[in-house]
């Protein structure tokens, strides 16, 4: 007897990257605390960025200089963004971790022509060199990242524009994240 996979009720999914389908979080500190010894400032917790982790390296970096000294000028803070980027992407092969489950679950999806994309609030070179470096950029159409369009998560915009490129409503969407 064949049976038939049953229908979802939505079409289009949109998946977070860091802490949904790659646990990143022990890579993206350990470049963010080599950096801050580097820098002769001392290294942060966990606890201190949980409320700055899903806003991507920037953030953390910019809350992680603030607790630690002086901010410094906006020109160096970007230089010192793109330094912990290069040094984070660096590690990843061996520091980042995908989840147990997420390749199955593609290609379950991908077996009910499910439209899947990602919604990060990391860089967009970031994140597509992590989907490639994990063997998952193929299963999604579109990839946004935090620095895509001027508006980012928590934004809906990034959001929306991923809905029409699906030609999909909030009704057949759903957001996998882990995050409010």
């Amino acid at each position: 007897m064949t049976t038939h996979p049953r229908a979802l009720p939505y079409r289009c999914v949109i998946f977070d990257l860091d802490g949904t389908l790659l646990d990143t979080r022990a890579a993206m500190m350990d470049a963010l605390n080599g950096l801050l010894v580097e820098l002769g400032r001392p290294p942060v917790t966990v606890e201190l960025l949980l409320s700055t982790m899903h806003h991507g390296l920037g953030a953390m970096l910019n809350t992680a200089l603030d607790e630690t000294g002086r901010l410094p000028t906006q020109v160096m803070q970007r230089q010192l963004e793109s330094l912990l980027r290069h040094r984070y992407l660096h590690t990843a092969a061996t520091a980042v971790r995908r989840y147990a489950g997420t390749r199955a679950l593609l290609d379950a999806l991908q077996t009910h022509s499910v439209w899947m994309a990602i919604c990060s609030n990391q860089d967009e070179h970031s994140v597509r060199t992590l989907l490639e470096l994990f063997g998952l950029r193929d299963y999604f159409r579109e990839v946004v990242g935090g620095d895509t369009f001027v508006a980012r998560k928590p934004d809906p915009m990034p959001l929306r524009w991923l809905m029409t490129a699906a030609r999909s409503s909030p009704e057949n969407t759903v957001l996998v994240g882990d995050s409010a």
